[in-house]
């Protein structure tokens, strides 16, 4: 009679703390009158060296809900306004200056609307943060009709009659 070894598969299971026993390999026509290997139930020493591993609770790039950063952006508000009429020796110019300043927190292009009567200007400027600058608009006094005209400055919502 020919006698083949069997293996036996161990596996062991941290949900019931038990071993558990996963059939043999070899052929099934055998004998059944041959017996197994002996195998050994670990002590409970050789459990607790064994360790296991614990879930990990942090998330992944996928799960983690990204929370939006505000993007940072100019503030800008119109500070001070003066207008003025400058007299030169061939001609009369009227003069506007808006103080602007940037409150925000990144660096920007201010734009500011002048409008003097019939005439209409726009200025820009580049401001840097917490920076005030003047923005001046000129008008040949010529193009502008003989009146009494209202001088307003926009900067966005912000509007301030002169």
């Amino acid at each position: 009679m020919k006698r083949e070894r069997r293996r036996f598969l161990q596996v062991c299971g941290s949900i019931t703390g038990s071993i558990v026993l996963a059939g043999c390999s070899g052929d099934d026509d055998e004998e059944e009158d041959e017996t197994p290997e002996p195998t050994t139930t670990p002590t409970p020493e050789q459990e607790e060296e064994t360790p296991t591993p614990e879930p990990t609770t942090t998330p992944t790039p996928e799960q983690e809900e990204e929370t939006p950063t505000p993007e940072p952006e100019p503030a800008f508000g119109l500070v001070d306004v003066q207008a003025e009429r400058v007299i030169m020796p061939d001609q009369t110019t009227y003069e506007a200056t808006a103080f602007v300043e940037n409150s925000g927190d990144a660096d920007g292009t201010a734009e500011i609307t002048v409008e003097f009567g019939p005439v209409r200007t726009t200025v820009e400027e580049s401001i840097a943060t917490g920076e005030s600058l003047p923005l001046t608009a000129e008008f040949d006094a010529e193009v502008i009709d003989a009146g009494r005209y209202n001088l307003t400055l926009t900067l966005g919502e912000e509007s301030q009659v002169c």
